[in-house]
């Protein structure tokens, strides 16, 4: 038998640790001269589209698509791929270009402590792909569509308005051909953008009816995806019927078992923005569903689950078991808190009436100072209000004055930078004056202010929440200079059944608290017929308002697409 030659021999000798290389994974190569290994290294690495202008008669590669998945590294050279073949691209290629830019835009923002991504994966790129995609939307099919809206969402990147009309215009006639998976995809990235159709109003409605029509086969993350598209849009003027809601949830529930946490928590929060409450039967299905996932729960999503079920007010739904579950997952979590953690399940358990264990609430205390640089407003105001609702004073107990004390002189520094809303005032004041907390003469004076600064600048009257806590408020601390302006801004613009209402002195402090926790008193609630959802779940009383900047990007929800 021939000897082997020497490269072979090599490959199949012991290794440097005594066990056998694998020859077939040994990779042979020609070898250079010294010299020209040396200029091989010196020269950097050009990719063949980056070498210079398309020359003429330069054919455009077959396999484009392997280039753009696997040798463009950044944004820029996606695009710069692209116009380099300007026009010629086929709709799979276009494709693959925009899911290859939102790809490499995700991992570089991943990638990065502050967030902050290279100049090479900025967001002009994706504006400009998403701007020469427009002469080739015609040519485009769903998955084409529906890809060019995700990487928008993917840079939070709102196209100007007629980019955006003609891709609602281009969806509108291929809407018979779109997916299960496009239809979740596209309205999630809608409601990420806050892009409400107005070429085509009816886009969303019909898509949602698509999915509909083939509700047995959606799974948990098509389900959640597309609620939590329709909780991001409901601000923007277009929700959901009740009926679509009950169906959606009624195709979720055979599937519950699958579900993990991102999706209990996607699900119920998206019902809680949407104020959709299904019925008992349904939500005590997610709720003995979700307590299983409560172990691999993380600090985000359980505290989003708690501040959804207080703005459901499902506490006759709640288990102790499940209450204990959630309280002793949260208090292994100590370092997974953030700046909203506290704010969240505040919230929650005041609107449950489910107050937390002293353990917990020692921690969430302490959270709320250790994130004190980091609250706004309306964190502040929901923590000292849901402090009240849990019947704490001032002084007693884990509420100290030098707890609330740096709160409130927070809530005046971030007032500075972002003026605070009447609702946000009232409610601080009233919270503050219910907790005993007594207020520096110059901070009340300031707080009095601004609120008579929001009364005027705002067109309607003010509220019947924002007037009772306020006077509620100002007779507890004795302040003349408060009822003042009280009175000011209600004579006139209140008919006397309300001034005579609310300047009655037999109402007392109880019909106050009720009023700021309960309705706003401005007009019935609303039950929706279908399947026993009701809207007004979440009333909008002092307790949900003074929630209301937790329900958007604050709550760095990701459902997973």
């Amino acid at each position: 038998m021939a000897a082997l030659p020497a490269a072979q021999r090599a490959a199949c000798s012991p290794g440097a640790e005594g066990g056998r290389v694998d020859a077939g994974r040994q990779l042979v190569q020609r070898r250079l001269p010294s010299g020209a290994q040396q200029r091989r290294r010196d020269v950097p690495f050009v990719k063949w589209w980056q070498r210079g202008p398309r020359k003429a008669g330069e054919v455009k590669p077959v396999k484009l698509i392997p280039t753009l998945l696997h040798w463009t590294d950044s944004c820029k050279e996606v695009l710069d791929l692209v116009l380099r073949y300007e026009g010629e691209l086929d709709s799979r290629e276009m494709t693959v270009a925009f899911q290859r830019m939102g790809a490499l835009f995700l991992t570089d923002l991943g990638a990065t402590p502050d967030r902050v991504v290279a100049p090479e994966n900025a967001k002009e790129h994706c504006a400009r792909l998403f701007s020469e995609a427009q002469a080739q939307l015609g040519t485009l099919d769903t998955q084409g569509l529906a890809t060019a809206v995700w990487m928008c969402a993917r840079f939070h990147y709102l196209p100007p308005a007629e980019e955006r009309a003609a891709w609602e215009r281009a969806l509108w006639e291929r809407r018979f051909d779109v997916t299960l998976i496009e239809v979740s995809n596209i309205i999630f990235s809608l409601g990420v953008l806050h892009w409400l159709p107005t070429e085509m109003p009816a886009l969303n409605d019909e898509l949602l009816e698509r999915a509909l029509q083939q509700a047995h086969k959606l799974t948990p993350w098509m389900v959640c995806n597309i609620m939590w598209g329709c909780a991001r849009l409901q601000p923007d003027g277009w929700a959901p019927s009740a009926d679509c809601l009950v169906r959606l949830v009624e195709a979720s529930l055979p599937q519950l078992d699958s579900f993990s946490p991102e999706s209990f928590c996607a699900m119920l929060f998206s019902l809680a923005c949407l104020r959709m409450r299904p019925d008992d039967a349904a939500l005590t299905a997610v709720l003995d569903a979700f307590q299983w996932q409560v172990p691999k729960s993380n600090n985000r999503q359980l505290v989003t689950v708690v501040w959804s079920l207080g703005a459901l007010q499902i506490t006759p739904l709640i288990t102790e078991s499940l209450w204990d579950d959630i309280e002793r997952q949260l208090l292994q979590q100590a370092d997974e808190f953030n700046f909203s953690s506290a704010p969240f399940f505040l919230f929650g358990s005041a609107r449950l009436q489910l107050n937390p264990s002293e353990p917990l609430l020692r921690l969430l205390l302490a959270k709320t100072i250790e994130f004190l640089p980091d609250l706004r407003t309306g964190d502040v105001t929901v923590v000292l209000w849901a402090l009240c609702r849990m019947g704490h004073k001032a002084g007693e107990g884990v509420v100290t004055h030098q707890f609330l004390q740096p709160l409130v002189e927070r809530f005046m520094q971030h007032n500075a930078e972002r003026p605070a809303t009447l609702r946000q005032l009232s409610t601080l004041l009233w919270a503050t004056s219910q907790l005993k907390a007594e207020l520096p003469p110059a901070t009340l004076a300031a707080l009095i202010a601004d609120a008579d600064a929001r009364a005027t600048e705002q067109r309607r009257a003010m509220s019947t929440t924002d007037a009772t806590m306020l006077l509620n408020a100002f007779e507890t601390m004795e302040s003349p200079e408060g009822l003042a302006f009280l009175k000011r801004h209600i004579m006139g613009r209140w008919g006397a059944r309300h001034r005579s209402r609310l300047f009655d002195d037999e109402e007392g402090e109880e019909g106050s608290e009720g009023s700021a926790s309960d309705s706003d008193g401005e007009g019935p609630e609303e039950t929706l017929k279908g399947g026993g959802i009701s809207k007004g779940g979440a009333e909008e009383g002092a307790s949900a308002s003074a929630g209301e900047g937790l329900l958007d990007d604050e709550l760095e929800l990701r459902p997973v697409l």
